[in-house]
């Protein structure tokens, strides 16, 4: 309702205390006004805290509680502890742990103080994610059945560490090892791989699994490997006749050496393959020989016989003289008979008067033999053009491997 003023000395004065009243009224509505269609925050009602205990996640409506002690930002971005502490109530899933800094929030109908921790993977309320490289521990592990045979998700215990293995820090963990389907994992002692930390979705629990591919062929695989006498991968053993002993859980122990697989009965022997010949050939080359203590005879040599003096018989009472007869044997081919010729001197003791003699033939024969060491020398044995097939040596070897449990399953 309008108030009427009379233009008097006294409601002038009464105007000027009813309009200083009004402003003083508007001046005091005002901050309520912005703060309703503005939302700003009142003193106090947006605070940054620390932790001063651990405070559990939330559970379905139950909250649980701990003590915050209120920190004061400077203008250069360093947080000091004001010694001034509330009770806070953990509004999120995941659990604070002593000494974190979070956000504190002041609910308007109970004036209590809340705060909440982001939770892992970011689930639709923009969180993040605990992504570490981690290093194995030991050899992967798996439940009853491998992966690829429908048994569940395999795991290895692991410790955090920096990306080149070292700076381990920590106490052990399990790490779920997740692979296509009809794969199994390989993961052994020493390992470095990434891992995340996820979020269950029925009961909000975390844990981690690796994100890198940890992925290998099912147990069991055979395959062929190339090379000179190639070592297998890790998880791989040579099917050689002898299981891989260093794991707790081997190979099959099947002999594939020199053998081709076969398609037949189970419990029959695996075909073999037989070395091909090497082929034989002459070389048209020089050939060198050697020969020691090569004995040698020679027939026919050049030799004298003795000179023989046959006396002469007579019907004179004196001598009759003396013949010699003197042979030799003379140089021929040693392919024809020996020849002698045979010269007859006769000595005149006071007659003269010859003799005849004839030689029906005959001949002689020298045998000398001689004992030497032959000297090294080379015969060349001349060829006709011809070719050769040699036979190449393998330098590189075509290996069967198998995929072995290389797991701490035992």
């Amino acid at each position: 309702m309008a108030t009427s003023y009379t233009l008097t000395k006294s409601a002038l004065e009464q105007l000027r205390k009813d309009h200083h009243q009004l402003r003083t009224q508007l001046q005091a509505l005002a901050p309520s006004i912005i703060r309703a269609s503005r939302r700003t925050p009142m003193r106090d009602d947006l605070l940054i805290g620390k932790a001063t205990e651990a405070v559990a996640g939330r559970s379905g409506a139950n909250l649980s509680s701990g003590s915050f002690t209120v920190q004061e930002l400077s203008g250069a971005g360093v947080l000091t502890d004001t010694a001034r502490s509330h009770t806070v109530f953990n509004i999120g899933e995941e659990d604070i742990s002593s000494g974190d800094y979070f956000p504190l929030e002041r609910d308007y109908k109970s004036s209590r103080w809340v705060a909440r921790k982001p939770a892992a993977g970011g689930g639709g309320g923009g969180g993040t994610a605990d992504v570490v490289y981690v290093k194995a521990q030991e050899y992967w592990q798996h439940g009853v059945n491998y992966p690829s045979a429908g048994g569940g998700m395999g795991w290895v215990g692991v410790k955090k560490c920096d990306r080149d293995g070292t700076g381990e820090t920590g106490a052990e963990f399990d790490v779920y090892l997740p692979v296509p389907e009809n794969t199994d994992p390989n993961v052994i002692t020493g390992q470095v791989f990434a891992a995340v930390e996820i979020t269950d979705q029925s009961d909000s629990a975390t844990s981690y699994a690796a994100v890198s591919d940890v992925s290998d062929a099912p147990i069991g695989t055979v395959r062929m490997i190339t090379g000179n006498a190639p070592t297998a991968a890790q998880g791989w053993a040579a099917m050689d006749g002898a299981q891989d002993d260093t794991k707790t859980a081997s190979g099959t122990s099947i002999n594939m050496a020199g053998r081709v697989p076969l398609a037949g009965t189970p419990g029959t022997a695996a075909g073999t393959v037989s070395p091909s010949a090497t082929t034989s050939s002459t070389t048209p080359d020089t050939v060198t020989t050697s020969s020691v203590a090569a004995a040698v005879s020679i027939s026919g040599a050049s030799a004298n016989t003795s000179t023989v003096e046959t006396g002469i018989e007579s019907t004179d009472s004196e001598s009759a003289g003396t013949i010699t007869a003197t042979s030799e044997s003379l140089n021929h081919d040693s392919a024809g008979p020996d020849m002698t010729d045979v010269v007859t001197e006769v000595t005149d003791d006071g007659f003269d008067h010859t003799h005849s003699l004839t030689d029906p033939g005959h001949q002689h024969e020298v045998t000398v033999s001689v004992t030497g060491t032959a000297d090294a020398h080379t015969h060349t044995v001349p060829g006709d053009p011809h070719t050769h097939d040699i036979e190449h040596q393998a330098t590189m070897t075509l290996s069967f491997i198998e995929r072995i449990d290389n797991s701490n399953y035992a």
